[in-house]
């Protein structure tokens, strides 16, 4: 992705991209407790917030290539 970026700094990225994914379930299994709700329907009312758009696109878009 970044050629130029340490690999102590791509393995930095990386935790953090993974705390970012786990934080994103964290707060998916609140809300369906908090709510009450199934998970679909959780879905559905997390994707009505910017942040978790684009969150998910980032972790979409991201290409995985082979170092």
């Amino acid at each position: 992705m970044f050629p130029v970026l340490s690999r102590a700094a791509r393995l930095q990225a990386l935790i953090l991209a993974g705390l970012a994914a786990a934080s994103v379930v964290a707060q998916w299994a609140y809300l369906m407790e908090l709510r009450g709700t199934g998970a679909f329907e959780t879905v559905v009312q997390m994707l009505r917030f910017f942040t978790i758009l684009t969150l998910s696109l980032i972790h979409i878009s991201e290409p995985t290539r082979p170092r």
